[in-house]
């Protein structure tokens, strides 16, 4: 019995772990005119990391955005920053295409964030006892 609740445990574990990709696509620029930015995952996590150099003397605004455009979350670096770091856990959010909107009014650069949940295999043999 114990056998099976550790199986449970280990499959259900897998079942509710995601993957995340940044999207990777070398056509998708990473530098605007006043800022550039980095997006990477923290290995093992679901926490996405967000650089930023930008401007003095220029506000850049981040959003994060759901599939349907709704916005989800909002950072605003002041003109006075010179960098940011931020870090947003995603754990919480259900699978799904994610954008990174990154913007200081005139240029804008957009990332995505792929969520999928990995694909659960079992492999449980059952037998009777006579």
């Amino acid at each position: 019995m114990k056998t099976l609740a550790k199986y449970f445990s280990v499959a259900a574990l897998v079942a509710l772990s995601f993957i995340s990709n940044a999207n990777t696509d070398t056509n998708t620029p990473n530098k605007a005119s006043n800022f550039a930015i980095g997006v990477y995952q923290t290995q093992k996590t679901l926490k996405m990391n967000l650089l930023l150099e930008k401007v003095v003397g220029k506000k850049v605004i981040i959003y994060l955005k759901d599939e349907k455009g709704n916005l989800l979350h909002t950072e605003v670096v002041a003109k006075a920053t010179p960098s940011y770091k931020g870090q947003f856990d995603m754990s919480e959010l259900v699978d799904g295409t994610y954008t990174f909107e990154i913007t200081d009014g005139n240029e804008t650069l957009v990332k995505q964030v792929k969520l999928q949940s990995k694909e659960v295999e079992t492999n449980r043999k059952m037998t009777f006892n006579k």
